[in-house]
């Protein structure tokens, strides 16, 4: 991270994580900023390694990183691929049957200062600890 020099095995792994980014189709110069996202998510759990959090740990992120009325909805979905990208260079199991698009979804509807747990109850109905992602309502079976 910015503070603290590299390991080699950091070096290897965000070189790779800006490979995949560019191989999905992000412009080199926007590439910074995936990694940016990404590691605000990563500082937000010290002491936690990737592999340890759960879809209840990154659904609350999401539900807190979605409060910044400053965020716009395109940074929310930044933010949402950053982190299924590292998901995806971790092998983590549950990552691929996490519901990003749920929140890819429910980010582009944020709208001022209604960030996407009050969105999500309105819009959906869902009380938002029912919500996709969350061990209350399995992935995939909008409970």
């Amino acid at each position: 991270m910015a503070n603290s020099p590299l390991t080699d095995k950091e070096r290897v792994f965000w070189s790779r994580f800006s490979k995949h980014l560019i191989q999905k189709g992000i412009k080199p110069e926007s590439v910074r900023w995936y990694r940016i996202r990404a590691e605000q998510f990563i500082r937000a759990f010290p002491r936690r390694r990737l592999a340890s959090l759960t879809p209840d740990d990154i659904s609350g992120y999401l539900l807190k990183v979605g409060e910044s009325p400053n965020l716009k909805p395109w940074q929310y979905a930044q933010v949402i691929d950053a982190i299924q990208i590292l998901y995806k260079l971790a092998h983590t199991e549950w990552s691929e049957t996490f519901d990003w698009d749920y929140w890819r979804a429910h980010g582009e509807i944020r709208q001022g200062e209604q960030g996407p747990d009050r969105a999500l109850a309105g819009i959906a109905g869902w009380p938002i600890e029912r919500a996709p992602g969350n061990r209350a309502c399995p992935a995939r079976q909008g409970c």
